[in-house]
C-alpha cells in the first residue's frame, strides 16, 4: 500500500515536471511567435538579409570639345565569405592562390579567413581590380556564378564585387583641374570634389536573404533598386592648348628650378579658361606616389603673391581712362620721395628725363608713383575694384582672396608698381589683362560649360561690368604693345603677331619683415593679335634660380608665353603670312655693320641707324676694332663696342654696378683678363697684375642691393 502511494507521488512529481516544461516550452513558443514575433523576425531577416551594391555610373568629365578627360571603367573588389570558405575546408588553397594573384602575403588571408564575419574585404590589395584580370580568377577558381553584378566562387568563398575605377587618359594633363578619387572612392580636390553631386549620382542596390553559409534562400524575394547614373561635366579647357601649356612650363621648370610655377590661356571675349596649370603636378592615376605638399597643391587658384609691375596695368590703365596720362609729359627718373622715404627705379640713378610713354616701356617705378599720385588714393581703389584685385574671382572652384591695403602715403606709392600694399593670385592678374584686351569689360573667369548642372560648389557669380572704355582699353594696348615692340617685353615678340604684354620681377617679402635680394617673382602677362585678341596668356615663376641677377628673369616666363601664344594661335589657325614673317624677323633682327677703318662719325651713323646703343673706348678719330664682328645678328637695342686707341694705352674701364655678362664683354673686347667672385652685379674692382704685365682684374660681384624699399625691376 505504502508502495504504491510512494508509486503515484512520483508519478504525480513526474507528471507535473512535465507538465511545467511543456508549459514553459509553449508559454516560449508564444513569446516567441506571437508577442515577440516582429522582433524576431526582423532579427532573422538581419541575419539571412544580403545587399549587393549596384554602383552608378560615374559622370565623365570632358573638355570643351568633349575629349574625355575622366572616365569610369568597371573594376571589382575581392570579398571573402570566411565561413564558406572553412566549411569547404579551402583555407589553404584561398590563401594560397589570392596571395598569388593579389601581391599579398598568405598569412594576411589567413587572418581574414579566420573571422567570424559573413564577408570581409582584401584590403587594399584586392580593390579597384581592373575587368581583364577575371579571367585570371576564373583559371584559379574554376566555374564562377553571377550574382547582381557580382562574380562568386561559392566553392571557394571568394567574391568578386563589382565597382569602378576612376581612369584619367591623359595622366598629369589639367591634373589639378579634374583632382582624383582616391582608393575609397572619395573625390579629392579639383572637379572630381567640386561636383562630386554631379558627378556621383545615386547607387542602386538589390537585396534578397542568403544562409549563414552564404547561399541564397530558394524562396526569398529579391529587391532591385536601380542605380542612377551621374552627369558628365563639361570644361571650358581645351585639352591640346592645356598640353602645350604644360609642355612649356615643364621646359621652364627643369632650366630654372622654381619653387612653382602656374600658367593661365584665357579666351578674353567670354573669360573662358582654356587652360590652366600649376607645376610641379602629379599623376592622378598613381596620386600616391606623389607627395601631397609639394605636387598637388593647385597654386593656380590657392597661392598669392606681390605681383610687381604686372600690376602696373591697373595704374596705367586708370591713368587713361581718368586723362591723367600724357605719353609725351615728362619726368625725372631715378628715385623719388615720399613720406620721407626713398623709392628707386631699377637703374641706378634712372634714365634722366623721360616722357611717360618711355617710362612705362622701361618700367619706371618713379613714373607709376606719379600716376597714382595723380589719380589719387580713392581713384585708384576703385580701379583696383573694378579690375577684381579685392576679393575672390567667383571661379566655380574657388580660390584665395586678393587684398589691396595701405595705410601710409608710401605704402601706396608702392602700391601703384605692385608691390607692399598688393597681394593677388594669378588668375586675378590675368583676368586683368583679359579685361583690357576684350575693350574693357572684367568678367567672372570660367571654368565650366554653362550647359552643365550646378552643384553647391558650382556657383558661379557671372558677374559682367566695365571697367575701362573700348577707347581707353585700345590705347592701354597700343601702349603695351611698346612694350613689346620696344621695352622690358622683348623676348616675347613673335615674328608677324602683334603682342601686348607686361613683365614683373617683385622682390619677395622675408619672413622676418623686409624684401629679399635675390628672390623674385617672376613674370609675364600678354595677349595676341593686338587688333583681335584671341589669347590671353599669364606666367608666374616663384623664386627661379637666377644666381642673384634678375637681368635673367627676361628668360624665365617670356620663353613660356612665346611659345604658348605661337602654338595656340597656329592650333587655331592664325598664323602669319611667310612675307609678314619675314618682315617682322627683319623689324626685329639687326645685322652688325662693318665699322672698322671707318670714321667715327660714319660708324656712329651706321650703328644708330641699326637702332643699336654704342660704347666707345679710346679718343681716337678711327674705329680700330668693333664687337660684335660684322654682320652679326642683334636685337634692336643691342650694345656695340667700339676700340679707337691702341689696347694698352685704355684705362682699366669702370665695371662697377655692370652685370657679370657686361663686365665679361668688355674684357674680352679690350684683352682685359678677369676673376670673378661672387654672382649678380660688379661690387668691387681690383687690378692684381703687375706693372709691365697684361691687365688682369679681380672682381667681385653681390646682388644688386641698392634699393632702399621694395621695387620691380621691371
Amino acid at each position: 500500500m505504502l508502495h504504491n502511494k510512494r508509486i503515484r507521488i512520483r508519478s504525480l512529481v513526474l507528471g507535473g515536471f512535465f507538465i511545467l516544461c511543456v508549459a514553459v516550452i509553449l508559454i516560449r513558443l508564444f513569446w516567441i511567435q506571437v508577442v515577440n514575433y516582429e522582433f524576431y523576425e526582423q532579427h532573422n531577416n538581419k541575419t539571412w538579409a544580403y545587399e549587393v551594391k549596384m554602383p552608378a555610373h560615374r559622370g565623365d568629365i570632358v573638355d570643351r570639345n568633349g575629349k574625355v578627360l575622366a572616365a569610369s571603367a568597371a573594376s571589382y573588389h575581392v570579398v571573402l565569405h570566411p565561413a564558406m570558405v572553412r566549411e569547404n575546408k579551402r583555407e589553404a588553397d584561398v590563401a594560397r592562390e589570392l596571395s598569388r594573384l593579389l601581391g599579398t602575403t598568405e598569412s594576411r588571408v589567413l587572418e581574414l579567413v579566420n573571422k567570424k564575419k559573413t564577408q570581409v574585404e582584401l584590403h587594399p590589395h584586392g580593390r579597384n581590380l581592373p575587368y581583364d584580370r577575371i579571367d585570371e580568377f576564373n583559371q584559379t577558381f574554376g566555374q564562377s556564378r553571377i550574382e547582381g553584378q557580382d562574380i562568386v566562387f561559392y566553392e571557394y568563398g571568394v567574391r568578386l564585387q563589382r565597382d569602378t575605377k576612376r581612369y584619367y587618359p591623359y595622366n598629369e594633363t589639367a591634373a589639378h583641374i579634374l583632382g582624383f578619387l582616391d582608393r575609397e572612392g572619395k573625390p579629392i580636390m579639383g572637379v572630381e570634389a567640386g561636383l562630386n553631386s554631379v558627378l556621383s549620382g545615386k547607387d542602386g542596390s538589390i537585396k534578397g536573404q542568403r544562409d549563414l553559409r552564404g547561399y541564397p534562400l530558394p524562396q526569398s524575394k529579391r529587391e532591385v533598386v536601380p542605380s542612377k547614373d551621374g552627369q558628365e561635366v563639361r570644361l571650358t579647357i581645351d585639352v591640346d592648348i592645356q598640353k602645350i601649356l604644360e609642355d612649356s612650363m615643364r621646359d621652364m621648370m627643369q632650366t630654372w628650378n622654381p619653387n612653382f610655377a602656374i600658367g593661365y590661356v584665357m579666351d578674353p571675349k567670354t573669360m573662358e579658361i582654356l587652360a590652366m596649370a600649376s607645376a610641379p603636378t602629379f599623376n592622378p592615376n598613381s596620386y600616391w606616389d606623389s607627395d601631397p605638399i609639394r605636387d598637388m597643391k593647385n597654386n593656380a587658384l590657392y597661392s598669392r603673391f606681390e605681383p610687381g609691375s604686372t600690376f602696373k596695368l591697373v595704374t596705367l590703365a586708370a591713368a587713361v581712362e581718368e586723362k591723367k596720362f600724357n605719353p609725351t609729359d615728362k619726368f625725372l627718373s631715378g628715385e623719388i620721395i615720399v613720406g620721407g622715404e626713398t623709392l628707386r627705379d631699377v637703374k641706378r640713378g634712372g634714365w634722366g628725363k623721360i616722357d611717360y610713354l618711355t617710362g612705362v616701356k622701361k618700367s619706371s617705378n618713379v613714373g607709376f608713383i606719379k600716376m597714382g599720385q595723380s589719380l589719387g588714393e580713392d581713384v585708384f581703389m576703385s580701379y583696383a575694384d573694378a579690375f577684381g584685385m579685392n576679393g575672390n574671382t567667383g571661379v566655380e572652384l574657388g580660390d584665395v582672396a586678393g587684398f589691396v591695403r595701405y595705410n601710409r602715403p608710401v605704402e601706396f606709392a608702392t602700391t601703384t608698381f605692385g608691390q607692399g600694399g598688393v597681394v593677388v593670385n594669378g588668375l586675378q592678374m590675368t583676368s586683368a589683362y583679359a579685361a583690357v584686351a576684350n575693350g574693357g569689360e572684367w568678367m567672372t573667369p570660367q571654368l565650366i560649360k554653362g550647359d552643365t548642372p550646378p552643384s553647391d560648389s558650382n556657383k558661379h557669380k557671372d558677374e559682367r561690368r566695365r571697367v575701362i572704355s573700348v577707347s581707353s582699353a585700345k590705347q592701354v594696348s597700343e601702349i603695351l604693345e611698346e612694350v613689346v615692340l620696344d621695352g622690358t617685353g622683348q623676348t616675347a615678340q613673335i615674328p608677324g603677331i602683334r603682342v601686348a604684354g607686361k613683365t614683373g620681377t617683385a622682390q619677395r617679402s622675408k619672413s622676418g619683415g623686409g624684401y629679399s635680394e635675390t628672390t623674385w617673382l617672376v613674370s609675364f602677362i600678354g595677349y595676341a593679335p593686338v587688333e583681335d585678341p584671341k589669347y590671353v596668356i599669364g606666367i608666374f615663376a616663384d623664386n627661379p634660380q637666377l644666381g642673384g641677377d634678375y637681368t635673367l628673369a627676361s628668360q624665365v616666363a617670356m620663353p613660356v608665353f612665346k611659345s604658348t601664344m605661337e602654338r595656340s594661335l597656329r592650333l587655331s589657325g592664325v598664323v602669319p603670312s611667310s612675307e609678314e614673317k619675314a618682315k617682322a624677323e627683319l623689324r626685329l633682327q639687326r645685322k652688325m655693320p662693318d665699322v672698322t677703318s671707318k670714321p667715327i662719325a660714319e660708324a656712329v651713323k651706321a650703328i644708330q641707324a641699326e637702332d643699336m646703343k654704342i660704347r666707345r673706348f679710346g679718343q681716337g678719330d678711327k674705329v680700330l676694332k668693333q664687337y660684335p664682328s660684322a654682320q652679326t645678328a642683334l636685337s634692336k637695342g643691342s650694345t656695340v663696342y667700339m676700340l679707337t686707341d691702341k689696347p694698352e694705352n685704355i684705362p682699366t674701364p669702370v665695371f662697377e654696378g655692370l652685370a657679370l655678362r657686361d663686365a665679361l664683354a668688355i674684357s674680352s673686347f679690350l684683352g682685359i683678363k678677369v676673376r670673378v667672385e661672387g654672382e649678380g652685379y660688379v661690387t668691387e674692382q681690383t687690378k692684381i697684375s703687375s706693372e709691365g704685365e697684361p691687365t688682369e682684374v679681380m672682381l667681385k660681384l653681390a646682388p644688386r642691393t641698392e634699393v632702399v624699399n621694395p621695387s620691380d625691376s621691371d
